[in-house]
């Protein structure tokens, strides 16, 4: 992931603020990136918390401490154990308070507010454009629902998908103005293709920046064209060229 977005630096795309919705404990690669850009993390998972705030000491940031979706409200946040740690692995909404019974991995089960990605940011003045980034464990897809006044100032949208979800998280990132240019950290469980991150640029950065539009702004080369095998050493030569 990381160089791909130092490619899209390079490039020219720009990001004024950085939206990472399900931080977690912190995520590595746009701290690397954009270590001089404020950064809004949106997490609802409290034992997080505290290691947010070591691991952005740093880094100019603002911790916003609530669920999102495609409607505001209180939710249940359902979070579970599920390789036997004790730790926090998979966590996820839903409407009512979950059990033991009924998710024997459980560790917490709390009501939580909910807010759209839009109404979040509202009032707030954090500079345009934005790299939005999103992962959650399978909310996905509401989130974005819920955030397309701030998808129209975005420049970079990043997006965890599964098989059997990548379509419609894709679709509704085109529906608003994105175009995909790369799936990266392919995950495969017990030999299955499961999960892949997406990264997506708004149609008007691919317009602005020519190394976005090689089939239009490069003279055509059969020695550009590079399989997947090769094409992180490429990308690689590419950034020590510059």
């Amino acid at each position: 992931m990381g160089p791909r977005l130092g490619w899209l630096k390079q490039a020219g795309v720009e990001v004024g603020t950085v939206l990472d919705v399900g931080v977690q404990a912190g995520t590595e690669f746009l701290i690397q990136c954009f270590p001089d850009r404020p950064h809004v993390l949106f997490e609802p998972v409290e034992p997080y918390f505290e290691g947010i705030r070591q691991r952005y000491r740093n880094v100019e940031h603002r911790l916003v401490e609530v669920a999102l979706s495609d409607a505001p409200g209180t939710v249940w946040l359902n979070c579970e154990s599920r390789d036997g740690s004790g730790l926090i692995t998979h966590s996820g909404l839903a409407p009512t308070q979950a059990t033991k019974a009924e998710r024997p991995d459980l560790v917490i089960s709390k009501p939580v507010k909910r807010m759209t990605l839009d109404e979040a940011l509202a009032d707030q003045t954090d500079a345009r454009p934005y790299l939005l980034k999103v992962d959650v464990d399978g909310h996905e897809s509401q989130i974005l629902r819920g955030a397309q006044r701030t998808l129209a100032h975005a420049s970079i949208a990043i997006v965890e998908a599964t098989t059997t979800t990548l379509l419609e998280r894709a679709g509704i990132l085109a529906d608003a103005g994105f175009m995909l240019l790369d799936i990266v950290d392919l995950c495969y469980y017990h030999e299955v293709l499961s999960q892949v991150d997406l990264i997506f640029v708004h149609r008007d950065w691919v317009a602005r920046c020519p190394d976005l539009r090689p089939w239009m702004t490069k003279t055509f080369a059969w020695s550009a064209w590079a399989p997947l095998a090769h094409h992180d050493a490429l990308v690689a030569a590419s950034q020590q060229a510059r």
